[in-house]
């Protein structure tokens, strides 16, 4: 094995390039020097990536082989587990074959955990192969999530698992162990979560098959999936500002699929780009016009009213501070199969569930604040959340359909219990066989900051206290949505009221919203931070506070 390799696989960010840290990455050199013939077991699913002495780029893919090793009975273990010998012929496989393998994600880029997509191919042609991984339905697509942002490496699974059960597709997702062959040695990488990328799919987005050939006015409605977030692909803004923040960037809507920046033919791509973003401009413009509560003339038309109600709750359930504005996709199929906007699947939770302190300090907290209010309180981020979630709350059929459907998963599969036998279930995989401990073991960043977080304590800091602090959160979070998703509907303008605020003139409409705090015990208030325009100008002498009264819907 070379020395340099090692060593640049085997530093960590815990080890903090000290001198210890050399003398220890050596004695593990001298001790893997020997190690001809590995042996790996565990819990969990081993993953083992030969990339051919190759280091794996952003982009684009390079070849590469993958094994998944499936169970085995050990000698002396009276259950079986995943199992690999170097030396041995006789390892089970679940899986053996090519791969394209690149590193995948946007923060995560910058991190020394890296998290990668690959695609499995056939061997002769190095064609896209559909295979069943772990038990998911077969498909080419597939990422190998790091979860380095995360340490309960739980947001993710657990925000799929609860848009499950509202009975919607959301990417399956299995826990792994990684390694990477380095210099014919499997270097262990740590605990990855193995998930389906989003595609068109009959198991996963099952929405028409849309080809450069087509032209036909009827195939040309669908089907497409659309993602919000700046990207460099097939890309427009929205011709709407985004509510409350007039002089921000709209935001951004590309296609993800078909993958129109592959296309030669300019008709079919002009036919197929132009459909759709006319749809999506009707859309926009049904939803911001004078009739947009109208079943006809508004925006139901162009939307899965349903899809959009579970989406949104899924949002708030997990108050994401990427709701809405990035890794937010929608899909619409051909008009003859629906064809309308349906929102999901979801994606990308690591920030959330008061993991990462965003823009405002509420952002992290499980009570006060609405993800949908991010506009709102970060009116100076570049990245905005289109205005859809906040028109709709003014639309009292939206809302009666938000609280009633809300009630309703929280008594069945929202319920407290279940989604805390869930963690728990998952924190229980995690730790046997001391899978989380190798993980933490090769990263040792558990008291390091790596999201912002001003709220959560790290001395001292270790994994089973990570998934507690999500388990409480997540009990105060849904005791706050329970109490106050009435209020999470239409309210009036603010009235002024004596409270503690500091003094000075508002330079903008949003200036006061983090410095001013509102009465909460006032029956007939919103509770804090509720929803506030002003003026740019307006003097604040003494002390001043904003109230919004609600605007109820009729309850049924």
């Amino acid at each position: 094995m070379k020395t340099s390799t090692f060593l640049q696989q085997s530093l960590f960010l815990g080890q903090k390039s000290s001198r210890f840290a050399l003398v220890f990455a050596t004695l593990i050199l001298t001790y893997l020097s020997g190690l001809s013939q590995p042996v790996i077991t565990s819990n969990l699913p081993i993953v083992i990536i030969n990339t051919n002495g190759q280091t794996i780029p952003n982009e684009p893919k390079i070849a590469a082989t993958m094994k998944i090793v499936g169970k085995s009975v050990v000698a002396g273990s009276p259950d079986s587990v995943y199992y690999y010998s170097a030396s041995s012929n006789a390892n089970v496989y679940q899986y053996s074959g090519n791969i394209g393998i690149e590193i995948r994600g946007n923060t995560s880029t910058y991190w020394p955990k890296k998290s990668y997509g690959f695609e499995t191919r056939e061997a002769a042609t190095d064609a896209d192969s559909n295979v069943v991984l772990l038990g998911m339905p077969k498909e080419a697509d597939w990422v190998l999530n790091a979860c380095f942002g995360d340490k309960s490496f739980l947001r993710e699974v657990l925000s799929q698992e609860m848009f499950r059960k509202t009975n919607r597709y959301a990417p399956r997702t299995r826990y792994v162990e990684l390694y990477l062959n380095v210099d014919g040695q499997p270097l262990y990488q740590g605990v990855y979560i193995l998930m389906e990328k989003i595609k068109r799919n009959d198991n996963r987005v099952k929405i028409k098959k849309l080809e450069e050939v087509d032209t036909d006015a009827a195939k040309i409605t669908g089907g497409y999936i659309l993602q919000v977030g700046e990207n460099e692909e097939k890309k427009w803004s929205s011709h709407i500002p985004p509510n409350d923040v007039p002089l921000q960037a709209p935001p951004i809507f590309h296609v993800e699929y078909p993958k129109l920046h592959e296309y030669t033919n300019s008709t079919s791509l002009n036919l197929q780009f132009n459909y759709i973003k006319q749809y999506m401009y009707n859309f926009e413009t049904a939803l911001n016009g004078p009739d947009f509560k109208s079943p006809t003339l508004g925006y139901r038309p162009y939307l899965n009213v349903d899809s959009f109600v579970d989406f949104f709750l899924l949002q708030e359930f997990t108050k994401n501070s990427d709701a809405w504005r990035v890794s937010t996709f929608l899909y619409k199929d051909r008009d003859s199969e629906g064809g309308r906007f349906t929102l999901g699947p979801p994606w990308d939770f690591d920030k959330s569930m008061g993991n990462q302190q965003f823009c405002y300090p509420r952002s992290v907290k499980p009570d006060s604040s609405w993800a949908w209010q991010f506009n709102i309180y970060c009116p100076g981020r570049t990245s905005s959340t289109p205005f859809w979630a906040k028109k709709v709350l003014e639309d009292c059929y939206f809302v009666q359909k938000l609280v009633t459907r809300y009630r309703e998963l929280r008594k069945g599969p929202w319920h407290l219990d279940s989604i805390h036998h869930f963690i728990d279930t998952q924190r229980t995989l995690l730790k046997a066989k001391d899978a989380i401990t190798r993980n933490f073991t090769k990263w040792d960043i558990l008291e390091d900051p790596i999201m912002y977080n001003e709220y959560y304590p790290l001395p001292g800091n270790t994994f089973d206290k990570e998934v507690d602090y999500l388990k409480t959160w997540l009990t105060a979070h849904l005791a706050w949505m329970d109490a106050n998703i009435e209020a999470v509907g239409p309210l009036t303008q603010p009235t002024l009221t004596s409270a503690n605020c500091t003094p000075g003139v508002i330079t903008s409409v949003y200036s006061l919203l983090s410095e001013c705090a509102l009465p909460t015990n006032q029956p007939t208030t919103y509770q804090a931070p509720a929803y506030i325009q002003l003026n740019p100008g307006f003097s604040v002498q003494g002390q001043a506070s904003f109230v919004a009264k609600i605007v109820a819907c009729p309850t049924n």
